[in-house]
């Protein structure tokens, strides 16, 4: 399944779930600009691998806010007018008017949010999802 901006919001619905999946493995391949993520889901013993393609931003925090847990709580599709990372990159893209910048148009992208039982969170900014 590729999600993008026509589809996105699917990551809202009961489609895509992935509560109490674990993140084993995270990994960034900056020069494609592509963010892999392996998931175990244990209820069937099976991995997940998710692509995030053309990713321009992603964060991530590892505190344990509310104490240690492998588990996602949540993976949610960010609105438009909720986003934080891309109107960040493109105020800074304004600021510096430098032509070798290769990011697009801010309608290009979608932003998403996996927050985990720990209180952390995994926000990434790319043109689509390969799962």
């Amino acid at each position: 399944m590729v999600i993008n901006i026509t589809n996105g919001e699917i990551i809202n619905t009961k489609d895509i779930s992935l509560h109490d999946d674990i993140l084993e493995e995270l990994s960034f391949d900056r020069k494609n600009k592509k963010l892999h993520l392996i998931l175990f889901r244990e209820c069937d013993n099976r991995k997940i691998s998710m692509f995030f393609l053309n990713v321009i931003a992603f964060e991530m925090t590892a505190c344990d806010f509310w104490g240690e847990s492998p588990y996602i709580f949540d993976f949610e599709y960010i609105a438009p007018d909720e986003r934080t990372i891309i109107p960040k990159l493109f105020e800074r893209k304004e600021k510096f008017d430098d032509p070798a910048c290769t990011l697009g148009y801010p309608e290009m992208y979608i932003e998403t949010e996996m927050t985990f039982v720990s209180g952390d969170r995994l926000i990434i900014a790319c043109e689509s999802i390969v799962m």
